[in-house]
């Protein structure tokens, strides 16, 4: 039975290869096997392209924002329904049910906190529409940002049983507290925050290189960083991005982006991780940062910005070479293709090479998906849903083999793929 099982396993495994066939390619300008305006292959959440219902069971969702590919599992964060679903093996066809749920103790209830009245070891709160929830696997353990309970919650192992408890709290001293930049007992009274402390996190990311784990800190619009994960609550980081210290909590440094525009957040939202970089969606800004990805010491400023031409332009736009509340970002890594979810534009851009300087024009994205053309920005192109639409989408994943589109107001997940 058990060689059987394994078997089993293997030819899922090598179906999912077979059927996902390689996406990058995909943005090479060379190869012009991805078009604007491409048509999904593959639709999660929905039974086809043009039904959009919010439903919260196992082969439904209700406004995911969030979504991450662990090589062998498919996570994705259902924030209208306050949870995250595990998929055991990439899902294959449209309406395939996930196999465990964090978050609640079943598939059909959606209230926070596990459908409770109290913050609980098992239970998440996220914020209504919240723009994006970036959930990250290393493959053994799972790390999702409960925004709303102002924590990161860590399961040490992968859960295979629904409702499971997680095992570590970042932000709090304990797993039934949630307030606002909870600080150690240690931390002067006068001090906004200090660095165990979180408000409103949105993205964790563990880079895979040096074992550190950075989290998007939104409400305190900064990026904490800790040299390695923690395996004891409440614990402290060792370097902050986007503040001078751990005591200073407002937006751009309190205004001063003409100064300090490469080392300043407004409300940042996601992150990603190459061997190299540090992309940050700096939302509020409309733009991204990339940053050299072995940040040491606080306050660091970034190497390039993508969505504006220089560090200090702010505003938003629905150019080839602007962005609109941009709140997701992921890269393939191997080739350092980028895609961002543009989500005020109602649209994801798709960019050849990260930048790792400052361009005086702004770089170009080489596609678009969910729009014609570079300048419109209607959700679902102004008609009904379909492959080719999106409505304010909330998260994106990137690797060899899966390009994903968490489609938040659509209440789905989209698949491109090489043809």
């Amino acid at each position: 039975m058990k060689y059987i099982k394994s078997v089993l396993v293997v030819l899922s495994f090598l179906a999912i290869l077979t059927q996902c066939g390689k996406v990058w390619d995909l943005i090479n300008s060379n190869s012009g096997s991805l078009a604007n305006n491409a048509n999904a292959t593959l639709v999660i959440g929905q039974s086809n392209f043009q039904t959009v219902s919010s439903v919260t069971a196992a082969s439904g969702l209700n406004f995911p924002n969030g979504i991450y590919f662990d090589n062998i599992r498919l996570l994705i964060a259902d924030s209208g329904s306050h949870r995250v679903l595990i998929y055991n093996f990439f899902p294959l066809n449209s309406g395939t049910n996930a196999n465990v749920v964090v978050g609640q103790t079943g598939f059909t209830t959606n209230g926070s906190n596990a459908n409770g009245t109290t913050v609980v070891a098992n239970g998440l709160s996220f914020l209504n529409n919240q723009s994006h929830v970036g959930i990250f696997s290393d493959g053994t353990k799972l790390y999702v940002p409960d925004t709303a309970n102002n924590r990161v919650l860590i399961w040490n192992t992968i859960p295979t049983t629904s409702g499971s408890n997680a095992s570590v709290v970042v932000g709090q001293p304990n797993l039934t507290t949630n307030t606002a930049n909870n600080k150690r007992s240690t931390s002067p009274a006068t001090d906004l925050a200090d660095n165990a402390s979180l408000n409103q996190p949105t993205a964790v990311f563990v880079d895979p290189t040096n074992g550190k784990m950075f989290i998007v800190d939104s409400g305190n619009h900064r990026i904490l960083v800790f040299n390695s994960v923690p395996t004891s609550n409440h614990a402290q980081a060792n370097n902050v991005v986007g503040q001078t210290n751990f005591k200073t909590i407002a937006a751009n440094h309190g205004g001063q982006l003409n100064t300090n525009g490469s080392q300043s957040f407004n409300t940042p939202t996601g992150l990603w991780i190459t061997s190299n970089y540090l992309l940050v969606a700096d939302s509020g800004n409309n733009r991204v940062l990339v940053f050299n990805s072995k940040v040491s010491g606080n306050d660091p400023g970034a190497l390039s910005v993508i969505g504006q031409t220089s560090f200090t332009a702010i505003a938003s736009g629905s150019t080839q070479a602007t962005l609109n509340n941009p709140v997701s970002v992921s890269s393939n890594g191997s080739t350092n293709n980028v895609i961002v979810a543009d989500k005020g534009n109602n649209r994801v851009l798709l960019y050849n090479v990260i930048p790792t300087t400052a361009v005086a024009a702004g770089p170009n994205a080489s596609v678009v998906l969910g729009q014609t053309n570079f300048t419109n920005n209607q959700a679902n192109q102004a008609k009904i849903p379909a492959n080719n639409t999106l409505n304010s989408p909330g998260g994106v994943y990137l690797n060899p083999s899966h390009l994903l589109i968490a489609d938040s107001v659509n209440n789905r997940i989209l698949r491109f793929e090489d043809r």
